[in-house]
């Protein structure tokens, strides 16, 4: 055997063994343990590494090249390699890795972008995609966790990217993922509030068994970012005490109290009412909503009448849903000028469905001719006249405004899919699934405020949960319709 053939077996057996194929598990994530490198928060200088190798021309071993059958193979400049499939070219095994795992990245970001956005009857199917993808990028092995961390750095800004790769972190067996992941986190500046749901939905569905500690941890760095997002997985994965809570409603960062307020729907009303009420006419939307929503879906009215005196400016286009979920027939010339004041947009055109008034039907049929909007307006449209135009006439105004016409609607009466108002008409909108996660919230919120039922309704969960979660709502909610007059707005907050 020649010199050149024993050095590159003897190289070959010390690679590192291949993890074996993992089956993605299609109902949660689980704990993947691939052969990889362990991470030590670096990166090499790239400067250095081309400069190392120019000093040191045989520093790289001279490996032969795996030829498959068939595929003419092109030795690469260094090695282990590996031949792409038809490419007819070899590359190095550590960029090719690299690629997979990026390419396994950008997908779970899309899919946890799905989650949220997509009819939620699609639930079960997008997290199937998401932990095949989860599985892909682990087997990759080598360096996975640092493509994965450079991959979060390049798409720092972006919520859902984010969010995928703090998920795949916290499938990976390891404290250096967590330290990866406290890291990337606690590095965010102050004004990425709009990554804190996105980064505790994360924390929340990790099958990690060491991320309460990471939230803790979180919870007590001097970035406030770090600290809402710690204190939204906490509240989201186990109830939290008062005690625990109190002292985040008087963070100087917003984003901090905002999380700390949707903290409190663990606690009973009595007790966070003081709690809440200041809150309310805060000018910041991220602490002014979360405070009214859950004073509303507690039963009690202050939001309400806020709305209804103009004190509630910090509320912006949230005071719509303030009287979605309070408000009555006497408040429609004040929804149709908050209305207006809004930009058009998907939850706009929610808005004013849900509030259930008839009369709406001219303003959601000239939104369908808007490009953006005419799935939201043929959602809305359905929303409060139900499915009355075929499938495939839903985006035209005409066969909208005949539909309607032959209803004969009475515009005094709340309406829900072509029927008055009651809780069993929304119950029966859950049961379909066929809108995305906010459309969801939304009804549960405005059926707890409306029937003065409660329930913990997480819907950030994996699938399983999130639906067991749904159907206990359901039922609840079901056995309130009996109390409930139809077509009214009555509502126990009055």
């Amino acid at each position: 055997m020649t010199d050149h053939r024993a050095h590159a077996l003897a190289t070959l057996a010390r690679r590192t063994a291949r993890a074996a194929p993992f089956h993605a598990t299609r109902e949660r994530a689980q704990l993947l343990t691939p052969a990889r490198d362990a991470f030590d928060g670096t990166f090499p200088d790239p400067t250095a590494l081309l400069s190392a190798k120019a000093d040191d021309g045989d520093a790289v071993p001279d490996v032969a090249p795996l030829v498959f059958p068939g595929v003419k193979a092109k030795r690469p400049a260094d090695g282990p390699f590996i031949v792409r499939k038809g490419a007819g070219a070899a590359e190095p095994e550590g960029v090719v890795r690299g690629e997979i795992v990026l390419q396994c990245a950008d997908t779970i970001g899309m899919l946890t972008r799905h989650r949220v956005e997509r009819p939620m009857h699609e639930l079960a199917d997008n997290e199937a995609q998401l932990f095949t993808q989860l599985d892909a990028l682990a087997i990759s092995g080598g360096d996975v966790v640092r493509s994965l961390v450079s991959f979060w750095r390049e798409n720092a800004e972006h919520p859902w990217k984010a969010q995928g790769v703090a998920l795949a972190l916290a499938c990976l067996d390891g404290i250096d993922v967590l330290e990866a992941i406290f890291r990337e986190i606690e590095a965010l500046p102050p004004d990425q509030d709009g990554l804190v749901i996105p980064l505790a939905e994360a924390l929340l569905v990790a099958p990690h068994s060491n991320v309460p500690d990471l939230a803790r941890d979180l919870l007590a760095s001097p970035s406030p970012i770090s600290r809402a997002v710690a204190l939204e997985a906490l509240a989201r994965r186990a109830p939290l005490s008062v005690e625990e809570i109190r002292p985040h409603l008087a963070d100087a960062h917003p984003a901090v109290v905002g999380a700390a307020v949707r903290a409190c729907a663990a606690i009973p009303p009595p007790v966070g009412l003081p709690l809440l009420m200041p809150l309310v006419g805060r000018p910041q939307m991220g602490v002014a909503w979360p405070a009214a929503r859950q004073l509303l879906v507690w039963g009690r009215p202050e939001p309400y009448f806020e709305v209804r005196s103009g004190r509630a400016a910090g509320l912006g286009p949230f005071a719509l849903e303030v009287l979605v979920l309070a408000g009555g027939m006497e408040d429609l010339e004040l929804f149709d000028q908050l209305a207006a004041k809004e930009p058009a947009s998907p939850a706009l055109v929610s808005a004013i469905a849900r509030f259930g008034a008839p009369t709406a039907w001219a303003l959601l049929c000239h939104h369908l001719g808007d490009d953006e909007l005419s799935d939201a307006a043929a959602r809305a449209l359905a929303t409060v006249f139900g499915d009355r135009v075929p499938l495939k006439e839903v985006k035209k105004p005409a066969a909208w405004r005949a539909a309607i016409a032959k209803g004969r609607f009475d515009g005094k009466v709340r309406t829900r899919r072509g029927e008055p108002w009651r809780p069993r008409t929304v119950v029966a909108e859950m049961r379909r699934g066929d809108f995305p996660r906010v459309e969801m919230r939304a009804r549960i919120d405005e059926l707890m405020a409306r029937t003065g039922a409660r329930v913990d309704a997480e819907l950030g969960r994996w699938a399983p949960d999130t639906w067991s979660a749904i159907h206990l709502s359901i039922e609840a909610f079901d056995k309130a319709d009996a109390h409930y007059p139809p077509g009214t707005w009555t509502t126990r907050a009055r």
